[in-house]
């Protein structure tokens, strides 16, 4: 990875850490904060392994339209499909991004939060975003 590449992995993670304390910040506040998903996030330039990726991404598309019908039970289960694929996202990549891993196993740990303390819809939507968000980065 030259300089170049380095630094704007950087960036990413830095605009990904202040993304994801935004979302908390909206989680637990009630004001009227910009999503976390409106702040543009560098994609990883480098390679992951991509075993589940697209079972992945159907399922948090699934989980995310669910939750805009209203249809929280479906959501949980499109979550629940998406378990195993988003772990085997996560360590594909654990040696090629840590940080990207930390990022997207976090959102995934906050969405089992949400889903475990049967928060609204906007929430579940707001993190079904983040890790889709975050999925689009994996290449």
């Amino acid at each position: 990875m030259n300089r170049t590449s380095r630094k704007i992995a950087g960036i990413g993670i830095a605009v990904l850490a202040l993304a994801l304390a935004g979302f908390a910040a909206a989680c637990g506040g009630g004001d009227d904060a910009a999503s976390p998903t409106d702040t543009p996030v560098a994609p990883s330039d480098t390679p992951a392994a991509t075993s589940g990726l697209q079972e992945a991404i159907d399922q948090i598309d699934a989980m995310i339209v669910a939750a805009e019908g209203g249809d929280l039970a479906a959501a949980e289960a499109a979550f629940e499909a998406a378990h195993d694929p988003l772990h085997e996202v996560i360590e594909g990549l654990e040696t090629s991004d840590p940080d990207q891993a930390a990022a997207l196993d976090e959102a995934v740990d906050d969405a089992e939060n949400d889903f475990e303390e049967e928060a609204d819809a906007d929430h579940i939507i707001e993190i079904g975003q983040i890790i889709r968000d975050l999925l689009g980065q994996v290449q």
